[in-house]
């Protein structure tokens, strides 16, 4: 298997299946403007303009950027979440609790009591976890660990069962 230097150390080369319909088209159709210029159709791809928000994503990066400054006053690197928190079933328990104290605030808030952060910090603490316990599942993916199976160790987990039920269902 082909490998990739990063700062992360050697990492194989996978591919993240991304699973998304195309529709057949007999012909397909290309766009053309009077200036000659020609482009093909949008059809079937993944439209990251309409996908996310860039409001959402500025305040999500002061959010990050804000919590970057380590207690020394120096800052980490902004892509230090990338590493992980311990091994894969660590990582996963962190990034659950983690999540469940930042929705109970954002509950507080959405109920008009006070909470530690408020309404926007908390959000943004939810997509902090939520994504680092995606991308560690996509990594895990692309790199075929062998701890993969962590997850299915985790108390109370039922992603064993679910990714069943998917495979079943496609």
């Amino acid at each position: 298997m082909k490998k990739k230097a990063s700062v992360y150390g050697e990492r194989p080369l996978g591919k993240i299946d991304v699973e998304y319909t195309i529709p057949k088209l007999s012909k397909p159709k290309m766009r053309e403007w009077e200036s000659g210029g020609k482009r093909d159709t949008e059809v079937g791809k993944l439209d990251f303009e309409g996908f996310l928000s860039p409001l959402v994503l500025m305040r999500y990066a002061k959010y990050m950027h804000k919590h970057r400054k380590m207690k020394d006053g120096s800052y980490r690197d902004s892509d230090n979440w990338q590493k992980g928190f311990g091994s894969l079933s660590e990582h996963f328990k962190v990034c659950m609790k983690s999540l469940f104290h930042h929705f109970m605030d954002m509950w507080m808030a959405h109920r008009g009591h006070e909470s530690r952060d408020g309404m926007e910090d908390a959000i943004c603490g939810l997509l902090f976890n939520a994504m680092g316990y995606l991308h560690r599942i996509l990594e895990c993916k692309l790199e075929n660990c062998g701890d993969i199976d962590d997850l299915k160790k985790i108390p109370g987990s039922r992603i064993g069962e679910l990714e069943n039920n998917a495979k079943n269902t496609m």
